[in-house]
């Protein structure tokens, strides 16, 4: 069953890659899945966990997944997505409260805001030549699945190298 996995794993570019049927997301978004059970999804660019609670999303050659509880309604929302170094920087400037951060061996920044009953968590993390922005982000509605997505978070994993 591991090597299964493993080998469906290397070739996780896109939704139809984890799943038979995906289902059309919303404008700018990629095709989703309902992954049962839990799976650990590899890309090139990183690896992270999945929960049956949420619809996975991934495009872009990989270096895009989305993770949310339904199609229409973006109550909670994991995204990770691959970016240049120019942009990791840009994003950098943008907040002001932010800390230093490390994960699994990537270092980086955790920026935070909070208004209008909704909470905002961006991560800029790099490892190697992998430099990749993590939001999560919840309104009031879905303030519940907030640290699901957060555990969910912690499993990833970037690769060091640009395939």
């Amino acid at each position: 069953m591991e090597t299964l996995l493993v080998a469906l794993s290397l070739f996780a570019l896109q939704s139809a890659d984890i799943c038979a049927e995906p289902v059309e997301g919303g404008v700018g978004e990629p095709m989703f899945c309902q992954v049962e059970p839990e799976l650990r999804v590899e890309t090139p660019y990183f690896s992270i966990d999945t929960d049956p609670e949420f619809l996975v999303g991934l495009d872009s050659g990989g270096q895009r997944i989305r993770m949310q509880g339904s199609i229409r309604q973006e109550q909670a929302v994991l995204e990770i997505k691959v970016t240049s170094l120019a942009e990791f920087a840009e994003r950098r400037l943008r907040w002001r409260e932010c800390s230093d951060y490390q994960l699994n061996g990537a270092e980086g920044t955790l920026c935070e805001r909070s208004g209008n009953a909704q909470v905002w968590r961006e991560y800029l993390l790099r490892r190697g030549d992998v430099s990749v922005v993590v939001n999560i982000s919840a309104s009031e509605l879905g303030m519940s699945s907030f640290p699901r997505l957060e555990q969910i978070f912690e499993s990833l994993e970037i690769h060091g190298i640009q395939p």
